[in-house]
């Protein structure tokens, strides 16, 4: 009977051992997603300010070039309003 006893014991106390590595498992795989959560908001955040950068320097480039587009129509336009023998050939 007392052997019985004894190896429910150690039964238990392994079962008891396993059941706490498992959890320190648990816990530290919660622990490495939770930090790669974290860096990817970190990450995401600094491509959020590097993509206004590029749309900042882009902007004037695109902007000049319109500009220059639109000065361009409306020089055209404009001579096509003038009368026949003021236009240029």
């Amino acid at each position: 009977m007392f052997f019985r006893l004894l190896a429910l014991v150690v039964v238990l106390t392994v079962v008891s051992v396993a059941e706490i590595s498992l959890q320190k498992r648990t816990l530290a795989r919660k622990r490495q997603v939770s930090q790669l959560y974290q860096q990817l908001d970190v990450l995401d955040t600094e491509r959020a300010k590097l993509f206004l950068v590029t749309q900042e320097l882009g902007a004037a480039p695109i902007l000049h070039s319109e500009l220059d587009r639109s000065s361009r129509d409306q020089g055209t336009a404009s001579a096509s309003r003038l009368p026949q023998h003021q236009r240029r050939r």
